[in-house]
């Protein structure tokens, strides 16, 4: 069982404080936007400027009467969403992938069904909606607040049990770490890898209820744009297209996203359990909430452009994905860009003393960028709000966001690193210099 590397007493403090007001902030906030969709038209400004300007809102009526209220709905709908993925995760056949060896040692097994759950449960969804009737298309649109009540109850109660499981019943007790401050604990995670029979709990949350959802949702308020004008905009088609394509790339390549740092390094608490049943499906989907309500007609050469940068975008992102991951799986015996991979040795020791020996690679998209694939996630999200026009800002939350969050984990990344890897990581960087985008940054 380790405990918060490195930092000292201050740096823990600080921490604790940030995630005791994150853990109060997020939740309000997601509520806040979902108030400015629904009685504002999407614009951000519109509750502050009646509480600033007297217009009989003050910021306690806000908070009471401007939040979504429980329903019955709501909590049918995504008790049945959450039963029947973890249902299919469980049930469903998919070979075996394995994650990176965790600091105790341990290399987690996994059981990779995601890209078949997606079309099983799609495939239900249409059956519902168009041939048993079952309920509208426009389910998730209609009731959205409902939703969001009980997505963020399932979130705190998930976070909550996380937390007791990791004192009482840990999956591996020694990858459990513990910073000295519970609400660090309780927000940031203790378990790396929590399991429930043959659920891991990390994997199911982000994949199969969070990621899951982005599609129909998006699909959800596509239907709520057919209802109201009787077809669907070509830029509502357009965001629905490019998310689901990174969707279907999410879980087409599952088992690379084992090795990724949510996988590999992040904690399960409050921050991944809540983030993949609020955050993800209410903030990830803003744009078909905002194309839902802002009916926008892209012309052909703004159309054309738009999927141009995604395509882009895309290329680099998958492309830079792909050399990494045949680099790992070949042991570094591997043509990239018709050349022999180069690469810099380097090994790191874990917690039961084993030392392990590894290569850091230096050729293709990663010889010109230590984090070129996240230029390439950015591209894409900016494409996406592109398809929104400038009306409004809201639609580029995400794009705005997903900068924010990815340069903040390269700095996590290279932190990390240079702990783990010491003097190779250090030679790493003298031959890549840049951190995601070559000659700027």
């Amino acid at each position: 069982m380790a405990a918060e590397p490195g930092g000292g007493r201050g740096r823990g403090v600080g921490r604790a404080l940030a995630c005791a007001v994150l853990l109060v902030a997020s939740p309000l906030f997601v509520a806040y936007v979902w108030l400015c969709c629904e009685e504002y038209g999407c614009a951000i400004s519109g509750p502050l400027l009646d509480v600033a300007l007297g217009r009989g809102r003050s910021p306690g009526r806000l908070l009471l009467d401007g939040l979504p209220r429980p329903t019955l709905a709501g909590f049918t709908v995504f008790g049945v969403w959450y039963a029947s993925q973890a249902a299919l995760a469980i049930a469903l056949p998919g070979r075996i992938g394995y994650g990176a060896i965790t600091p105790a040692g341990h290399r987690p097994a996994y059981r990779l069904n995601g890209l078949l759950a997606w079309l099983v449960t799609h495939v239900l969804l249409g059956l519902a909606v168009f041939r048993w009737r079952l309920f509208p298309s426009t389910i998730v649109a209609d009731h959205s607040g409902g939703l969001l009540v009980a997505a963020n109850a399932a979130g705190l109660l998930v976070a909550v049990l996380a937390y007791w499981k990791a004192r009482r019943f840990p999956s591996r007790p020694a990858d459990r770490r513990w910073s000295g401050y519970a609400v660090s604990d309780f927000f940031m995670g203790v378990e790396l890898h929590p399991r429930i029979g043959p659920l891991d709990l990390k994997l199911f949350h982000i994949g199969r209820v969070g990621m899951m959802a982005w599609t129909a949702v998006n699909a959800s308020f596509a239907a709520r744009q057919f209802q109201e004008l009787g077809y669907v905009t070509s830029s509502m088609i357009l965001v629905n297209l490019l998310q689901l394509v990174y969707v279907l790339d999410f879980f087409a390549r599952e088992d690379w996203y084992l090795r990724t740092i949510d996988m590999h390094h992040d904690r399960f608490g409050f921050y991944l359990a809540w983030g993949s049943m609020v955050w993800i499906p209410f903030m990830y989907t803003l744009q078909a909430a905002y194309l839902a309500r802002h009916p926008v007609r892209l012309s052909p050469a703004a159309t054309v452009g738009i999927l141009v940068l995604a395509g882009a975008g895309y290329a680099v992102f998958l492309s830079a994905n792909r050399q990494r991951d045949r680099f790992r799986r070949s042991d570094g015996a591997v043509r990239i860009w018709r050349r022999e991979a180069t690469s810099i040795p380097a090994r790191y020791v874990t917690a039961d003393g084993a030392i392990h020996h590894t290569r850091l690679l230096t050729s293709g998209w990663w010889g010109f960028a230590r984090h070129a694939n996240y230029a390439g996630d950015i591209m894409m999200a900016t494409a996406v709000s592109l398809a929104c026009g400038f009306a409004h800002a809201l639609p580029y939350f995400y794009a705005v966001y997903l900068t924010a969050l990815l340069v903040h984990r390269i700095y996590r990344d290279d932190r990390r690193c240079r702990e783990k890897y010491g003097a190779a990581w250090e030679a790493y960087c003298a031959a890549v210099p840049y951190r995601m985008v070559p000659g700027v940054w």
